[in-house]
């Protein structure tokens, strides 16, 4: 089969028009922090109270143990996989660098399925997401959130934006910095 880019030629005013919309983009993520908050206060038509595990959400929360924890997120983009009686435990995307997000995104969406009359989700234990090299970078987004340290409802984030909300700037580490937090991810993996 024939390469499709084999035939794309590059126009200098096309270089111009990309980079002025990349720069457009990287002007408007600026305030996407401030846009999210809102959001997660405000009465949004994906905010729920209740997660459903296999589906994705972004929330904001206040560990518990901040004190004596090297780092944690205040802003989780967390796939729940087991609902616990005092949490949950899932999968928080910001703990992974973006290369390694994308490629277990990637991984992850193939466990999808959409049900009739509901929405996609992902269908996968733990036990199985640990046990697959498929899975690289599962281990370090392992978190358990405790429902009395959540400080908003939940974004519950349709099926077709989750690579992008996943690529997003949203981590908010406390602690640490995200080049930190993502070296000792990339040590744990």
């Amino acid at each position: 089969m024939a390469n499709p880019f084999d035939q794309l030629r590059v126009n200098p005013s096309d270089v111009r028009k990309s980079q002025s919309w990349y720069q457009a983009q990287v002007s408007q993520l600026r305030n996407i922090p401030g846009t999210v908050n809102g959001m997660l206060k405000g009465k949004a038509e994906n905010l729920t109270s209740r997660i459903t595990p296999g589906k994705l959400y972004l929330f904001q929360y206040d560990a518990l143990h901040k004190d004596t924890l090297p780092y944690w997120d205040a802003m989780p983009l967390v796939f729940p996989f087991r609902k616990l009686t005092d949490g949950f435990l899932g999968l928080n995307l910001h703990y992974l660098p973006y290369g390694l997000r994308f490629k277990l995104m990637g991984a992850l969406m193939e466990l999808t399925v959409n049900t009739p009359g509901a929405d996609h989700s992902m269908v996968a234990s733990y036990n199985m997401l640990n046990s697959s090299s498929k899975y690289t970078g599962v281990q370090p987004c392992v978190k358990h959130y405790l429902n009395s340290q959540l400080r908003s409802r939940f974004l519950n984030i349709p099926h077709d934006q989750w690579l992008a909300a996943a690529m997003m700037p949203l981590e908010q580490f406390q602690g640490a910095g995200k080049e930190t937090v993502w070296r000792q991810s990339r040590k744990a993996i």
